[in-house]
């Protein structure tokens, strides 16, 4: 039932909520956080959507704190703990008709060990940080902003 409602139900549920976008033009804010370890970046896939290589991440509830968010959507699409996450930037963008301010954060994981939620994630895997797949606009620019910071700090 889980992988019937992750693979058919939660898509078709995400076209309809992209069309109304179109009327609404939403203002949305997230954070994406870019997980390392050992010189490689975690990259999910998700079963909804482009189905794009992106990094793990997702919208802020209200009143919730862009960390906290950051750290909750870890958990929940990777289950990776991150209690030590280092803010690196933020920036604004144009989703189709959607207004997205993304928050991107970043911590470097002891272990390589993680476990995919299946309902949201089709995939999940490390890249060595130097051969990451072609990534969606959003998150080349989270990329771009994680490594911009990198190198400054």
């Amino acid at each position: 039932m889980k992988k019937f409602f992750g693979y058919y139900i939660l898509p078709m549920l995400f076209k309809i909520q992209k069309a109304s976008w179109f009327f609404t033009r939403p203002r949305t804010h997230g954070s994406k956080t870019v997980l390392t370890h050992k010189g490689k970046v975690l990259l999910v896939r998700h079963t909804y959507g482009r189905a794009r290589w992106t990094f793990p991440g997702g919208g802020i509830k209200r009143k919730e704190d862009p960390k906290d968010a950051a750290k909750r959507e870890a958990m929940e699409e990777v289950n990776i703990n991150t209690p030590n996450l280092i803010f690196v930037g933020d920036f604004y963008v144009q989703d189709g008709y959607k207004h997205v301010h993304l928050n991107v954060f970043t911590q470097e994981v002891e272990s390589d060990y993680f476990k995919k939620d299946d309902i949201e994630i089709k995939e999940a895997k490390w890249f060595d940080s130097e051969s990451v797949p072609e990534l969606g606009p959003n998150a080349t620019k989270v990329y771009q902003t994680y490594k911009q910071w990198k190198t400054s700090s």
